[in-house]
C-alpha cells in the first residue's frame, strides 16, 4: 500500500508539472465549462491534466489491486534465475572479446563497401 501511495503522490506531482507546462499559449484561455463548486474554469490544459491523471490512477489502482499476482510473478522470476546456469569470468571475457573483434572487423567491412559504393556513385553522377 505504501508504494501504491507513494505512486499516486509522484502521479499528482507530474500531473501538476504537467498542467503547469502545458498550460500556455491561446488554448489555455479556452472555457470548455465551470467547474461547479470551484472558482476554476475547465480549459484543454485541465482537461488533458485530469484525463492523464485518471488513467495513471486507474494503472497504479490496478497495479496495488492486484498486488499479490505482482508478487507472485517476482518470486517465480527470481526463482527461475536462479536456475540460469552463469558463465564464468573467463568465459564471460572470452565471449566478449569475440563480439568486440567480430563487430570491429564487420564496421571495417561496411565502411569499405560504403567507400566503393561511394566511388561508383560519384563516377556515375560526374558524367565521365
Amino acid at each position: 500500500m505504501l508504494a501504491g501511495f507513494s505512486l499516486e503522490a509522484l502521479t499528482i506531482y507530474g500531473c501538476y508539472s504537467l498542467y503547469n507546462a502545458i498550460n500556455t499559449g491561446g488554448w489555455a484561455n479556452i472555457v470548455l465549462a465551470n467547474i461547479p463548486g470551484v472558482d476554476e474554469p475547465l480549459n484543454p490544459p485541465l482537461l488533458v491534466t485530469l484525463i492523464v491523471f485518471g488513467v495513471v490512477s486507474f494503472l497504479v489502482f490496478s497495479f496495488c489491486w492486484n498486488w499479490h499476482k505482482s508478487n507472485d510473478f517476482l518470486i517465480e522470476t527470481e526463482l527461475e534465475i536462479r536456475k540460469v546456469s552463469w558463465p564464468s569470468r573467463s568465459e564471460l571475457v572470452g565471449s566478449s572479446l569475440i563480439v568486440v573483434v567480430v563487430v570491429t572487423i564487420l564496421s571495417f567491412v561496411i565502411l569499405g563497401i560504403d567507400y566503393v559504393v561511394a566511388l561508383v556513385m560519384r563516377f556515375f553522377y560526374s558524367g565521365t
